[in-house]
Parts: structure tokens; sequence; C-alpha cells
């Protein structure tokens, strides 16, 4: 499970009750079946937001790979939420781990897991630009400004420039942010 574990995976030690990966997944997989299921999984999902503020990193060795799944996963579970409008975190909550993510893959020696979670983290801000640009079908309402989002676009253009010919799906994940950003532009112009 999730709920009553030790986050985070700091010894490598087979009494100590660390979140399950599987369990994680399973959320991810039944939250993709409806709205309604998803909806019943919010609160779930929000005891798995742990995993997005506490740096893998500070996992032992042995278990670093495991932590970093489990971040992955639960930026998937946020994401599949937010395509249904729910809301779970703030971006102010996020807004460090994700400048991490992004600030990650800027150098020539990111690593595919480091890709994989920053061409993740940006498909959640194509999703949170949606949401934003219709804040009313959002739950709760209006849990999200376009502001919120689009704060990102000067880190996104960057990882845009550097990822060009290094990882494929990087790229394709910052361009999915752009076009998304584009065409709400007639709505939100930008601020000159």
């Amino acid at each position: 499970g999730v709920a009553n574990t030790q986050w985070p995976m700091t010894e490598d030690d087979a009494h100590i009750n660390y979140p399950s990966l599987a369990a994680v997944r399973l959320l991810t997989v039944l939250a993709q079946g409806s709205k309604q299921i998803a909806e019943s999984i919010v609160e779930k999902a929000t005891i798995t937001l742990r995993f997005l503020v506490t740096s893998p990193d500070t996992a032992c060795d042995n278990l670093k790979r495991r932590a970093y799944a489990l971040q992955l996963e639960t930026l998937k579970l946020v994401r599949v939420l937010a395509c249904y409008g729910f809301i779970v975190p703030t971006l102010e909550d996020l807004q460090e781990p994700l400048m991490d993510w992004l600030r990650s893959v800027l150098g020539n020696d990111s690593s595919n897991m480091n890709c994989t979670i920053a061409s993740t983290a940006i498909g959640l801000l194509e999703v949170l630009l949606y949401a934003a640009a219709d804040p009313h079908k959002t739950v709760p309402a209006h849990a999200i400004d376009w502001h919120q989002p689009t704060a990102y676009l000067p880190a996104i253009t960057a990882v845009l420039r550097c990822s060009r010919d290094r990882h494929q799906a990087l790229y394709e994940s910052a361009l999915g942010y752009l076009g998304t950003w584009a065409s709400h532009i007639a709505l939100f112009p930008p601020e000159l």
C-alpha cells in the first residue's frame, strides 16, 4: 500500500514498511477507468504527494531506483486525475520539485530517468494548461489559474532548446506544452 508507510526510503531494511510501487500503479490504472473511479481515488492520491516533494536522492543506494519509480508513477497518477479536472496538489507545492526536474535535464549529463520524469512533469503541466483555460471545470472550481502553469514557459522553452537532438520524448513533451499554450493565446494573450 501507500498509507502508513515510511518515506523517504533511507534504510535498506526488510522490516520497514515502504510504499508499494504496484499500489501506486494500480491507483493510476484504476483512475484511468472513469471519472467516477478517479474521484474516489483523489483522497488516496493525496497521500502519494510526499513522493513528489521529497527527492528520491535521499533514499539509500539500494532503493533509489524504486524511489524514482514511485515518483514517476505518482506524477502519472496526478496527471490522470488532472485530465478529469481533479487538481490534487497546488502548483505552489510542486514548484521546487518541478523546477528541479526541469533543471536536471538542461545539462549534458542528464540521465534517462531525469529526462523521463521531466517529460512526465511537462505532460502534467500541459494538462494543467487545459484545466486553467476553463477553471470552472476543475474540482475544486478555480483550483488553478492560467498564470500558474504558464509560469514554467521560460523553463520549458529552455528544455525544448536543449533536448532537440538528445531526448525525443522530452522534446515532444515540451512541444506539446508549447502547442497547448499557443492554442489558448487568443484567450490569454501574453503580457508584453
